[in-house]
């Protein structure tokens, strides 16, 4: 809320706010009341929070619906993961992670979108770039996923022969960086930058450590939440095996995009349980996408 509230001095920096774990994005988007004269509360920061977490799930189902679930079963496959956010409390306070949770949700129903050749607007294609590039700048955890997704994109432009497709999705997502780093190199901020940010993000975590089944198991032990995240995930698998038909390439695709997401929430030394929503959003898509796929 402080660093929001900074927003309106035009006060870009990183000093002493969330440890540097919460990026410039997220402060700029808490201090959207200052549009309308006033200062980000507690109030305001849960309202946001509670926005962009329907959003994602409003995200979730339209992902459903191009996967040709009808709109009754989306609904109903929905509700679970509603539920789950609700009993997490998510809407006590403000959780950084789910912006860039959201933007990579966002990219990935157009990456599903462009894999069922389904109509890719310009101006969808450009937000899609514009939040993948706003990703590093929001929370450095969110990169693997975005840049993952990003590569889904681009790999699926270039089947499709889309040269304009592809300049502008790699113009939309330098653009915020330009946006962000040429000011903070302007008024001499980067220093606050890189080392508040950058150099305490990574002293925090390794990003080359050689994940062992029991690192996986003693993260996913601590709530019965990631339990059952890992439990869908396990089941999700064994569908695959179990079901006679060759999976579709999407489907591995989603696998990648969920073995990704627990990656990104046990390379980090202090893994708090609230970062499993990096991990349920992508592990619930994928389990639904096989449940259908087994269906069919």
């Amino acid at each position: 809320i402080t660093n929001a509230n900074k927003v309106k001095f035009f006060e870009f920096n990183f000093d002493s706010i969330d440890h540097g774990t919460s990026g410039i994005i997220n402060s700029i988007i808490l201090g959207w009341p200052i549009l309308f004269f006033q200062d980000a509360t507690l109030f305001t920061t849960r309202f946001t929070n509670s926005i962009i977490i329907f959003l994602s799930l409003f995200i979730c189902y339209k992902i459903f619906l191009h996967h040709n679930i009808n709109k009754k079963y989306s609904l109903i496959f929905i509700s679970p993961i509603v539920l789950y956010f609700t009993g997490r409390e998510y809407h006590v306070g403000y959780t950084a992670g789910i912006v860039p949770i959201f933007f990579c949700i966002f990219a990935y129903l157009t990456f599903t979108k462009l894999y069922f050749r389904k109509h890719i607007s310009n101006l969808r294609l450009f937000l899609t770039g514009f939040f993948l590039g706003l990703i590093p700048f929001t929370k450095l955890q969110g990169i693997p996923l975005g840049f993952l997704i990003g590569l889904f994109i681009l790999i699926e432009i270039i089947k499709q022969k889309k040269i304009k497709s592809l300049f502008l999705l790699i113009l939309s997502t330098i653009i915020p960086g330009l946006l962000i780093l040429i000011p903070l190199i302007y008024k001499y901020n980067f220093n606050s930058f890189y080392i508040t940010y950058i150099l305490n993000n990574l002293a925090r975590a390794d990003i080359f450590f050689k994940p062992t089944i029991e690192n996986i198991l003693l993260y996913f032990y601590s709530s019965y939440l990631n339990q059952f995240s890992l439990i869908i995930f396990i089941i999700s698998i064994l569908g695959i095996f179990l079901n006679k038909k060759i999976p579709h390439k999407i489907t591995i695709y989603h696998a990648l995009m969920v073995i990704t997401a627990i990656y990104t929430v046990i390379t980090p030394r202090y893994m708090p349980d609230h970062h499993m929503h990096f991990v349920s959003f992508f592990t619930y898509i994928f389990a639904i996408v096989v449940f259908s796929e087994i269906l069919n």
